[in-house]
């Protein structure tokens, strides 16, 4: 019987949860098992974690049916068979091999109930971006109220928690942004103020993952807002009413008239007559700062220094691309006078993260993305509904349909089975799926989309194709202004290599290379950028 659950509520990103998975296998000194919940839609997650379902210590529990987020975790906690659970989403991991151990200890000794760590904020990539850490002074004037968490989260994300089974806490799926602090505070009161807080970062959590619960609840501040007073009634938090006012401004900002209204209606009927108050200050103060900003750009404008303040204070500093590469799309198309702006996304993956269209998408122009995974092409029409969506491979030949291989990062699918075998060897990615797609002929789909003129600005990132979709590109037909060309071998190993032919043949056919970020290389038909340089 295992002293310790690992408990793994995993949802999609095979390939970051192989990570995690790892390194939880990786921990010493303690004994323990791994239990994984999977609540994807698909077998991907199954199949990505193939031969590490043959380790002992880890139990795999396929959902019969989608259970959501919240209640996700509740079920992984609910199959634990250790005395001690250890919460780490399927995006976290241990900062080393005895992190599990450390974290755990205090409860397995009896020093306490509940173990909270510090951990490190990490991009997907691995990058630190902050250590989350809070002061001792902080964590003992919890100790003695819980409920200060309603106003800061001190604690961090579940992944930093273990407690001991027989408090017996779950999550509460009526909160979604809330979730963790209401689990806190109560996991707090049923210990009794029983638990060790440890300065020392045993995690690391990504902080930028695309399918994190709060990204969802960022989006809609309503709910955020609701969640906030009803977590506030359920436990009466008592705190000065200049504190109730800096903490529910804010909160109010973005809200429509018509969200304003229910959020007030909704505080009125939860006896929070302070809240309501709050939420409709800081709402007047977020109109009041609308006027004013209205008026500086009214006095400029009478100054002939009208400006775009969307896009000198946010488009132009924020990238979506992987390295900034439509930032340098965006110089050039201003720089060289480029009108009438279309674009044609080959390999469109998600519709915002690493994205090289979307930054376009969002000053309203408009192109074609072409995308054969039908789950990630949904999401591109539901996010970018402007735009036209072709749900194919694009190919060389005109065959209608071509064998889609899905890899455990869908970053990586292709259509090429050697592809498939140079990943799997020389990576941790291994091959989730294959499903047999519409095809299209690069030309074909050129003359379906754009038959009267070339788009201005091609992304192009096909797992493998690359170089063959560019040779068999009709340049006398169809001839953009801008590429962007993924033209640097996939490796983990450190033997990525650039594509030299890629180089040599967008140059014998009029393309001068503008900039390279490593990975991607921004070609320039010559022609465009003589008359501009001319």
């Amino acid at each position: 019987m295992p002293l310790i659950s690992v408990c793994i509520p995993a949802y999609r990103q095979s390939d970051i949860l192989l990570r995690t998975v790892r390194s939880v296998l990786s921990q010493k000194n303690c004994n323990f098992e791994v239990v994984i919940t999977d609540d994807t839609e698909d077998t991907s997650v199954k199949n990505a974690l193939g031969e590490l379902l043959e380790d002992s210590r880890l139990r795999y529990i396929k959902n019969p049916s989608r259970l959501g987020a919240i209640n996700n975790w509740n079920a992984c906690i609910n199959y634990a068979a250790g005395s001690v659970i250890k919460i780490l989403h399927h995006d976290d991991w241990f900062e080393d091999e005895y992190s599990l151990f450390k974290s755990t200890e205090p409860i397995l000794s009896g020093k306490c109930l509940v173990v909270f760590t510090a951990c490190f904020a990490r991009n997907i990539y691995g990058k630190k971006l902050f250590l989350h850490q809070a002061k001792i002074s902080e964590i003992e004037k919890i100790k003695l109220n819980p409920e200060r968490l309603v106003f800061a989260n001190l604690i961090g994300p579940p992944s930093v928690v273990a407690f001991s089974k027989i408090l017996d806490v779950r999550f509460n799926a009526g909160y979604t942004w809330l979730s963790d602090i209401d689990f806190y505070i109560r996991l707090m009161n049923t210990a009794k103020g029983n638990f060790n807080y440890l300065e020392a970062p045993l995690i690391n959590v990504t902080a930028d993952s695309i399918e994190q619960l709060s990204r969802d609840c960022e989006k809609n501040k309503l709910r955020s807002l609701k969640e906030n007073i009803s977590i506030f009634s359920e436990y009466k938090v008592k705190r000065p009413r200049g504190e109730i006012l800096r903490h529910f401004g804010p909160i109010s900002y973005g809200l429509s008239l018509k969200e304003l209204s229910l959020a007030l209606i909704f505080s009125l009927k939860s006896n929070q007559t302070i809240i309501a108050i709050s939420i409709f200050n800081g709402f007047i103060k977020q109109k009041i700062y609308g006027i004013k900003m209205s008026l500086v750009k009214y006095l400029l404008a009478l100054k002939g220094k009208v400006i775009s303040l969307k896009s000198e204070m946010t488009e132009k500093k924020n990238s979506y691309s992987q390295s900034g590469e439509d930032l340098i799309v965006n110089f050039l198309i201003e720089w060289m006078g480029l009108s009438e702006v279309s674009y044609l996304d080959l390999g469109a993956n998600d519709p915002i993260h690493l994205n090289n269209t979307y930054f376009f998408y969002k000053k309203g122009y408009r192109g074609v993305l072409v995308e054969p995974d039908l789950f990630l092409a949904n999401q591109l029409k539901k996010v970018r509904p402007n735009d036209v969506c072709e749900i194919s491979a694009v190919g060389i030949n005109d065959d209608p349909e071509v064998t889609f291989y899905k890899m455990s990062s869908n970053t990586l699918s292709t259509t090429q089975s050697s592809t498939v075998k140079l990943y799997e060897s020389n990576s941790d990615h291994k091959l989730a799926d294959e499903v047999k797609v519409k095809q299209i002929h690069i030309n074909a789909l050129l003359k379906k989309y754009f038959p009267l003129s070339s788009p201005t600005f091609v992304s192009l990132d096909v797992e493998g194709m690359d170089l063959s979709i560019i040779k068999s590109w009709d340049f006398n037909k169809w001839r953009p202004s801008i590429f962007c060309i993924e033209t640097l071998t996939y490796s983990q190993n450190k033997t990525a290599e650039k594509i030299s032919e890629i180089f040599e043949f967008m140059k014998l056919n009029g393309y001068i290379k503008y900039a390279d970020t490593y990975i991607n290389t921004i070609f320039v038909n010559r022609q465009d950028w003589d008359k501009r340089s001319g």
